[in-house]
């Protein structure tokens, strides 16, 4: 797990110099490859979570692939991998930002058919991580594009947050993050 970490915070780093262009590069290169792999029988399941998280930060970012394809690529990882609550719930994360990205863009958001029936079965899930996403998946599509880049700001995987405790609650304290 430590291994993926450190690749999606190198994809998402970039080299560490201020050669925008190489960290472009570098992230095209990561989507075109894993676009490649999916389909490809038994693939780890934290692989598939770094898939999905690069796809959903950058996979339409290049301009290369339009959101229909990269949605559709992710409707496909967690259809093949059902029985995995967590690649499909990092699938719909993805979704989640790649729909977020499209909406604040101001560019209309059109589901595919497969997302929409990914979306009414985790609604029954008995995963309530899964249901709990479709939920916002479904909120985040139905916002104002002012309103999906408050909620999720583009490019903002490196930022720090900033946590105030509002509530000491002995062992338990409610905080609120501010980005």
């Amino acid at each position: 797990i430590k291994v993926a970490h450190n690749l999606m915070r190198l994809i998402a780093e970039g080299f560490g110099e201020d050669d925008g262009t190489a960290d472009s590069q570098l992230r095209l290169s990561a989507v075109e490859s894993y676009l490649g792999f999916i389909g490809k029988p038994k693939l780890p399941s934290t692989f598939l979570q770094v898939i999905c998280w690069v796809l959903g930060e950058y996979g339409t970012a290049c301009g290369k692939y339009s959101a229909s394809y990269i949605t559709g690529k992710l409707c496909d990882v967690a259809e093949a991998y059902s029985t995995d609550d967590t690649v499909k719930a990092y699938a719909v994360a993805a979704l989640m930002k790649i729909y977020a990205f499209e909406i604040a863009a101001g560019r209309k958001v059109d589901i595919l058919p497969e997302c929409q029936a990914l979306i009414e079965e985790l609604l029954a899930s008995h995963s309530t991580d899964l249901q709990q996403r479709a939920y916002e998946l479904q909120a985040v599509i139905a916002l104002d594009p002012q309103s999906v880049e408050s909620v999720l700001p583009f490019d903002a995987s490196c930022e720090d947050i900033e946590v105030i405790s509002l509530l000491n609650l002995g062992s338990t304290s409610l905080a609120f993050c501010l980005f």
